[in-house]
């Protein structure tokens, strides 16, 4: 996966030291925000927050 988003604009890969930590960043990003089937079109951001959200009100309430 992470690989594949080094490739994607259609440049050869890099090593890893290559790229800046704000590089890094980016793409975490990208791949974090990115809809996924097995989740019903949510991003897996969005479902790690939803699952912190029912634990802090399962802890509240």
């Amino acid at each position: 996966m992470v690989r594949f988003s080094f490739r994607k604009d259609g440049t050869k890969p890099r090593a890893l030291h290559s790229f800046t930590q704000a590089d890094l960043d980016t793409i975490a990003a990208r791949i974090n925000e990115r809809p996924r089937k097995v989740l019903g079109w949510a991003s897996s951001h969005d479902a790690y927050a939803d699952s912190l959200s029912t634990i802090s009100g399962a802890l509240t309430g």
